[in-house]
């Protein structure tokens, strides 16, 4: 007859106890030498369970569990441990109730097969929640290819579930190293429970492994010096309600055939030093909703040649970074949507180097600072900013400008609004007749200085041998709501400062004016069905009347 047997360490009498669940009901148990279970205990796929209660050392160099459960308060000190069954089986382990398993060599979660390890939140109970799991070299989840019999297909799907404020630590952590691992964190927001010197996710880096790993933060923490998201394989980082992923350096999409994605919702943050998104891969990025945000000093999107990175930051999401480049050596795209972007942007190179291709867009309801764009430095660059008919997107910036030594350079404006507050004496620097500006029907707004204040002009001067093309459309008057409008379509200057434009720019057609301030047509302007706007908004209701000065050659 086939028994259900537990393995139970008695820290009274410093045995342990084989239970059969037989026996137990009737109050029988048989006695194990201790020496049996420190030499080592491996359990195949229709073994019992192993259960401590007590604090034990086990010496041997390598245990193997089939279940294993440590609870109690108990702590168990060992080598290295592995938590799975033989081919076609799962392996469990639990650890709750305040207990403890520490390991001086390696965790393997799956080996050979699948596994399972979780620490329990105790039905949330906050003082049933300081279990912990300590690794010393690297834990695995997920370890080797999916292995298949005519009679028998594995998945080798690993798991480590931490529900809780329980502490969970490695030297190295691997997610999904050759096998599918997941890591998920629940309800965890110390920043030093789940702590990692380095963390893979899909595959290991530099070892063409190409497992896919996913990690999941449910309003919790998480901390690795370095973070590798997709190596050769395919690795997934998601982060909600409020998650905090903190390191030094994230590279996400690594080698070359390797995909990762990393995502952050619901006012999530990532703050490392420098981020690579498309390393020698394909890699993404993406901060959305309600204040999520991503921070660092440097971020790199595409950095190698055949790589692909794509960054979207949308829904009342930010970016706070001082130095980007999109396109270094690969196709990278930045993109911002519907959000108001409050921290400043120091430098963007769009197409860094001559392979690099790089596109910046400022999409639907988008308002952002940057202080320098470089629409290509070696290789390809793209600006576009898209706006609606009800509300443009907005770029306050300093400059726009091109290297000489660009392959191409091109801006699209449509729905757009550019704000400059402080002075600017060549914008659009290194364009010329060869380099496309080309303004949508939806039309062009510029801001000089300061929208609320007067004391803040800004004087402009474009370059005049930049040249601007396009059918700027006709000039609407919107009424957003009773405290706002805007206007719609044609190229309109409004605030308090001057804004100079050459003949040799102007090349589009359609309405033309200024609302406020200042607007020099530097040369001969011709008109033909279209409108010279002036004046049809007063924002700052101070009655003053516009200046728009028209010099001829």
């Amino acid at each position: 007859m086939n028994h259900i047997y537990r393995v139970v360490f008695n820290h009274a009498t410093g045995t342990y106890q084989c239970v059969s669940e037989f026996a137990k009901a009737r109050g029988k148990t048989k006695s194990v030498k201790t020496l049996a279970l420190a030499i080592g205990i491996i359990l195949t796929s229709n073994a019992g369970a192993v259960i401590y209660e007590g604090d034990i050392r086990l010496t041997d160099g390598e245990l193997t569990y089939g279940t294993l459960e440590i609870r109690k308060g108990a702590t168990v000190q060992a080598g290295t441990l592995n938590i799975h069954k033989m081919l076609g089986a799962d392996g469990e382990a639990l650890i709750h109730e305040n207990s403890h398993l520490k390991l001086n060599g390696d965790l393997k979660i799956g080996k050979s097969s699948t596994g399972v390890l979780t620490l329990d939140d105790n039905n949330n109970d906050p003082a049933q929640q300081n279990s912990s799991v300590e690794v010393a070299r690297t834990l695995t989840i997920g370890k080797d290819k999916p292995i298949t019999t005519s009679t028998n297909p594995v998945e080798n799907a690993s798991f480590v579930n931490v529900f809780g404020n329980h502490t969970l630590t490695a030297h190295h952590a691997i997610v999904g190293k050759e096998g599918n691992g997941y890591l998920t964190v629940w309800r965890n927001q110390d920043n030093e429970n789940i702590k990692f010197n380095r963390l893979d996710i899909g595959g290991t880096a530099n070892t063409n492994e190409t497992g896919t790993g996913t990690v999941s933060l449910v309003g919790a923490d998480i901390q690795a010096e370095t973070i590798y998201v997709g190596n050769a394989g395919k690795g997934t980082f998601n982060a909600k309600d409020g998650s905090y992923i903190r390191g030094e350096l994230l590279q996400i999409g690594m080698e070359k055939g390797g995909t990762g994605e990393l995502t952050l919702q619901n006012n999530s943050v990532a703050r490392l030093t420098d981020i690579v998104v498309g390393g020698a891969g394909t890699g993404k990025l993406v901060a959305k909703n309600n204040d999520s945000s991503i921070v660092a000093d440097t971020l790199t999107i595409a950095a190698k040649t055949g790589s692909r990175g794509d960054v979207l930051i949308e829904d009342n999401a930010y970016l706070e970074v001082q130095d980007i480049t999109v396109g270094e050596q690969g196709v990278g795209n930045l993109t911002f949507k519907q959000l108001w972007q409050i921290h400043p942007i120091q430098n963007i190179t769009l197409g860094k180097s001559q392979t690099g291709v790089g596109t910046l867009h400022l999409d639907t309801e988008t308002s952002t600072a940057i202080n320098t764009i470089t629409v290509g430095e070696q290789g390809q660059g793209v600006l576009k900013i898209t706006g609606t008919d009800k509300q443009p997107a907005m770029l306050e910036v300093h400059q726009i400008q091109r290297s000489p030594d660009a392959q191409r350079s091109e801006i699209h404006l449509n729905g757009a609004g550019l704000v400059f507050t402080q002075d600017q004496n060549n914008l659009f620097a290194g364009f010329n007749q060869n380099n496309k500006i080309e303004i949508g029907k939806e039309g062009l707004w510029v801001q000089m200085g300061d929208l609320h204040r007067d004391d803040t002009p800004a004087n402009v001067i474009i370059n005049p041998e930049a040249v601007i093309t396009g059918d700027v459309g006709q000039t609407v008057a919107v009424t957003i709501d009773e405290q706002n409008e805007f206007v719609s379509g044609g190229f309109i200057m409004n605030g308090s400062g001057m804004l100079t434009l050459s003949e040799n720019s102007k090349k589009f057609t359609g309405d033309i004016g200024a609302i406020d301030g200042t607007l020099k047509i530097d040369g001969n302007l011709k008109m033909a069905g279209e409108n010279l706007v002036i004046g049809i908004s007063d924002y700052n209701e101070d009655s003053k009347i516009i200046k728009m000065t028209v010099m001829a050659k």
